[in-house]
């Protein structure tokens, strides 16, 4: 398989000869790695350094519930006022800007609660 990234078609073959211990366990290595066996190969005999790739963090599921709420929020007021519904006096507009500022403490709140 020609790599995307790398613009030479490769045309030749090399063949080494393993156990089948060998092979299920550099399988296994390039599995672990998203990699072929051949990809690990070519790494090694050229020496490039191996791509390292950062660790997908895992989800707090409470926090993404709490910044989809206050995103339901935003665009709940964005609607209201893109109809024009709100903003007819300015009332309304004060209520829409208390509204903002309840959000605005709601997601400092959860960047502390984050970052503690």
């Amino acid at each position: 398989m020609v790599s995307l990234s790398d613009p030479k078609k490769r045309s030749e073959l090399l063949r080494v000869r393993c156990t089948s211990e060998d092979l299920e366990r550099w399988q296994a290595m390039a599995k672990s790695r998203d990699e072929t066996v051949s990809g690990i190969v070519r790494r090694l005999l050229d020496g490039t350094p191996e791509k390292r790739r950062s660790p997908i963090p895992p989800v707090d599921v409470a926090l993404l519930r709490q910044v989809a709420m206050a995103g339901n929020n935003l665009n709940q007021i964005a609607r209201a006022v893109n109809e024009a519904r709100v903003i007819e006096a300015h009332a309304d507009a004060r209520d829409v800007l208390g509204h903002l500022v309840i959000i605005e403490r709601m997601l400092l709140e959860l960047i502390d609660e984050v970052s503690a």
